[in-house]
């Protein structure tokens, strides 16, 4: 029940796209998808991948935001008790050279967070891995590619399952610039993550 409740959130579409603040840009092609695979209980999630953005060079970090959610759902204190979906954010903080980066799985140029809402309740997931561009963010669509990230549950709201545990994430996308759309999907995250209480650590064995 709790995996197909899951299974549900992050595969919904999010319908009624218009009058959102910036534009949602949407894709159909075969090289936009997101796949969540979990380490130890062999689920294997595919969240909504149509809705995107990117921004920049904000501080020397190159973000991209992902999302199915309604634009109701987008609005500064909008009531999310009725709400699935998810909200992918990539910033990239260095950008590959060839013959000074490693081009590996193992290597570390972006971080990542999913932000998941079940009918109200939320979870935020973080981890990081190599992300590598096609072309450079700014004024024309930014491309990209990331496999195999690592991704675990950092904060949850009260009511909130996991049913992923320790996984991995794999992205790949195309995203177009919008400062508006991504200025307005920061905000929501950073309003979101702050009602979900951080996951306690395991407490360490003693000597």
């Amino acid at each position: 029940m709790v995996l197909a409740l899951i299974s549900l959130v992050l595969c919904c579409v999010g319908t009624g796209l218009g009058g959102c603040a910036g534009v949602l840009h949407s894709w159909i092609g075969y090289g936009n998808s997101i796949e969540i695979r979990s380490l130890e209980r062999g689920v294997v999630l595919h969240p909504g991948s149509e809705h995107r953005a990117h921004q920049a060079g904000r501080g020397g970090v190159d973000d991209v935001y992902i999302t199915d959610l309604p634009p109701s759902a987008l609005q500064p204190g909008a009531d999310l008790s009725n709400v699935s979906g998810s909200i992918l954010h990539l910033s990239l903080f260095l950008r590959p050279k060839a013959g000074k980066t490693p081009i590996e799985t193992t290597a570390s140029t972006a971080t990542v967070r999913l932000i998941v809402i079940a009918q109200g309740h939320v979870g935020v997931y973080g981890g990081g891995g190599f992300l590598q561009p096609l072309g450079k963010p700014g004024r024309s669509t930014f491309s990209g590619k990331m496999k195999l990230a690592s991704l675990r549950l950092l904060r949850q709201t009260p009511g909130f399952l996991d049913a992923l545990g320790p996984a991995q994430i794999s992205v790949t996308f195309s995203a177009p610039p919008d400062e508006d759309l991504a200025r307005q999907l920061q905000q929501r995250i950073d309003e979101i993550i702050s009602v979900a209480e951080p996951i306690a650590e395991a407490p360490k064995p003693g000597p």
